[in-house]
């Protein structure tokens, strides 16, 4: 009874993880619906956008207090702003892409990198949960695909990191703002916790694994 216990609440808890990644895959690609959509449009009606779209990260220069721009609204009224992420249309004529040739190239790498993370976690996930279905948790193939699910995270967590690093030397060369500082856009951090914790779990049952096969050998 209580190792139906166990593993019900093993398999439960498994399942509930899987339903939790599904929903932050599906939040991050409706977060980023409206960019995506916009880049499309770009590239597949180039002759209505002239030019390249930048989303800029920005920081206020000088005093917190400061607001440098204006905000407009319906009924014609100008009200102090101050923004932090921008969209900014670029001319063609104004782009010189040679001096960031090597970072769009990287970052079409890095983003393949990370569709296939995207693609790949979900079938490792699934067979997880089937191997708990089965009871066999405690085996070296469920430690093992463990293991590679907590280095997807992180290697995914690191593509992104240097995605936004590239783009963020990119508009460095692009851009020169007058009262704004150019930032680097935001790594979502939860990714690289996750791929530890992932790992540390596989150590702790691969360490539960030798203990058992110990205590079967002396019995």
């Amino acid at each position: 009874m209580i190792y139906f216990s166990n593993r019900t609440r093993t398999i439960a808890l498994a399942v509930l993880a899987g339903f939790i990644y599904l929903f932050m895959v599906v939040d991050t690609v409706l977060e980023g619906r409206e960019d995506f959509l916009l880049g499309w449009h770009q590239g597949y009606n180039h002759g209505e956008i002239d030019g390249e779209i930048f989303f800029l990260d920005l920081q206020a220069k000088g005093s917190v207090t400061s607001f440098f721009d204006t905000l407009l609204l319906s009924d014609g009224v100008q009200l102090a702003a101050r923004y932090r992420g921008v969209k900014v249309l670029v001319p063609e004529m104004a782009l010189d892409r040679s001096s960031y040739r090597y970072y769009s190239i990287v970052n079409v790498f890095l983003a393949i990198v990370a569709v296939l993370a995207v693609i790949v976690l979900p079938f490792l996930m699934y067979r997880v949960l089937h191997n708990v279905y089965k009871g066999e948790m405690f085996c070296g193939q469920t430690v093992s695909r463990i293991r590679l699910i907590g280095a997807i995270l992180i290697v995914y967590y690191l593509a992104n990191f240097i995605w936004e690093y590239n783009y963020y030397m990119i508009h460095k060369m692009v851009f020169d703002p007058m009262h704004y500082s150019i930032v680097m856009g935001e790594s979502n951090l939860i990714y690289l916790m996750l791929g530890v914790v992932v790992l540390l779990l596989a150590e702790v049952t691969s360490v539960a694994i030798r203990m058992k096969e110990e205590l079967d050998l002396t019995v």
